[in-house]
């Protein structure tokens, strides 16, 4: 999967914009990956807040005189 190895692979590239350096590593067109960096760009940093909420989790350390 083409942004898996960008990912693991030339993230510090995508990060210098060196696409034409990954496209001759990967052997790919730089139309293509744009279009995968594209891809990348709408994925969701935070995937668990779909699912637990807008809550913070528990603050242990402030929660040691409830184990008393």
């Amino acid at each position: 999967m083409l942004e898996r190895a960008l990912i693991t692979e030339h993230l510090k590239d995508l990060e210098m914009n060196r696409y034409p350096q990954i496209s001759r590593k990967l052997g790919r067109p730089i139309d293509e990956i744009q279009r995968a960096v594209k891809r990348l760009s709408r994925l969701n940093p935070y995937p668990g807040k779909q699912i637990g909420g807008k809550r913070r989790p528990a603050d242990h350390a402030g929660c040691h005189h409830l184990l008393r």
